[in-house]
């Protein structure tokens, strides 16, 4: 669902309920931004890696939507190991929407990945997902590795249909990755079977270990794929079980035009049809099209004029 010219979320509003009946999308969203607005935390580092006894230099800024954030005074940032045991944590106060610091590296510090963390105590009312979370890679060629030996043959795929489920009884997009155990692309071919062992689909990355297919569930069906990983490692991994009843969101581009398709099952909740398609930027509207209520709902989004 990403489109690479408008960095949005799309979203789909349902207003049958009857508690939302009396607010527009816009108020709502209003009303949620005025509640619950998150507060983004953005970190320049002076390298992109680093040497132990070095210093790691860097500064935080913090903004709720498009403009800086006032929230909050203090921001905590940790630098975690590989194991996610913090090594170090400062805090630091906030001065105009910013905060700058440091953290030392001894010059005995292992090697390896660590993460540096950020958070305010406003965000951890959200939960660690908001966190601010970026991984930095630290050497030290006066030390022998005490890491273990790099396992061999243990990555994963990654399937993920596109708008979060699969739905009963209608064509859905499901896109995979597949990574080593350091998060790394490795390529992977297979096929997608029912729990009866009938095929229905294969597959096989096109980029990066990444791609998709398409795949129309049957009601009261699961699903598997058979997949075969950097040609040589087979694995046997569970797809997303699909639901009974639902809206399958898709996005697609085609030369310079972003097209969009809603589809329903024939089972669909009648509370569940959808009124607007919004296009939403840090919580503002930037653009909003009525859809029809009934039969299969495409259009396009003017990503020119946003």
């Amino acid at each position: 669902m990403k489109i690479s010219k408008l960095s949005a979320l799309f979203l789909i509003a349902f207003f049958s309920f009857s508690s939302l009946q009396s607010q527009t999308p816009e108020s709502g969203l209003q009303n949620l931004k005025a509640k619950y607005e998150l507060e983004k935390i953005f970190i320049h580092y002076d390298k992109e890696s680093y040497v132990a006894g070095e210093t790691i230099w860097f500064k935080a800024y913090l903004m709720a939507g498009f403009y800086p954030a006032n929230y909050s005074t203090t921001i905590y940032v940790c630098l975690l190991n590989d194991s996610g045991t913090i090594v170090k944590q400062q805090f630091l106060p906030i001065i105009g929407s910013a905060a700058a610091g440091s953290i030392e590296l001894s010059k005995d510090v292992a090697q390896g990945t660590y993460t540096i963390q950020a958070y305010t105590k406003r965000l951890r009312n959200f939960g660690s997902a908001y966190f601010y979370n970026k991984q930095v890679a630290v050497y030290n060629p006066t030390l022998t590795s005490t890491k273990p030996a790099r396992p061999v043959n243990t990555p994963n795929v990654y399937f993920l249909p596109e708008g979060g489920d699969m739905v009963a009884g209608v064509s859905n997009t499901v896109a995979f990755k597949a990574v080593d155990e350091y998060g790394g692309p490795v390529t992977v071919e297979g096929e997608i079977k029912n729990n009866n062992g009938e095929l229905f689909t294969k597959f096989e990355s096109v980029h990066d270990g990444m791609g998709k297919f398409q795949l129309s569930p049957f009601a009261g069906e699961t699903y598997y794929a058979d997949v075969i990983i950097n040609n040589s490692l087979k694995m046997k991994i569970d797809l997303p079980r699909a639901k009974l009843s639902g809206i399958v969101f898709q996005v697609s581009t085609v030369a310079d035009k972003t097209n969009f398709f809603i589809s329903r099952d024939k089972v669909a909740n009648e509370q569940l049809q959808p009124a607007y398609l919004l296009a939403v930027m840090e919580n503002e509207v930037v653009f909003k099209n009525e859809l029809p209520a009934t039969g299969f709902i495409k259009g396009q989004i003017p990503t020119d004029k946003i």
